[in-house]
């Protein structure tokens, strides 16, 4: 094998792995979706109507009662923002 053929097969096996990596991260984003849809459903059948609240920017915020991270809901009747551990049982 030439270097020049050696050189093609690695770009093909490169292009390959990096089209697999990206078709299993979009797979991985679509199952996080599913996820979340179903845990708004889920606490909507429990009587909380809410939807995932995420502020301005790229900060994260960290619930000072459990140190959750990005688990904030906002309350569509009332726009209240709670961490997930503040939803009554």
């Amino acid at each position: 094998m030439s270097g020049e053929e050696n050189k093609t097969l690695v770009r093909r096996m490169l292009t390959s792995a990096i089209e697999e990596a990206m078709a299993e991260a979009q797979r991985d984003i679509q199952d996080d979706e599913v996820a979340e849809y179903i845990h708004l459903t889920e606490l909507a059948l429990r009587g909380h109507h809410v939807i995932r609240w995420t502020p301005p920017g790229l900060s994260r915020p960290v619930c000072a009662e459990c140190g959750r991270v990005g688990q904030f809901y906002q309350w569509v009747a009332t726009g209240r923002v709670t961490c997930l551990c503040q939803f009554p049982a």
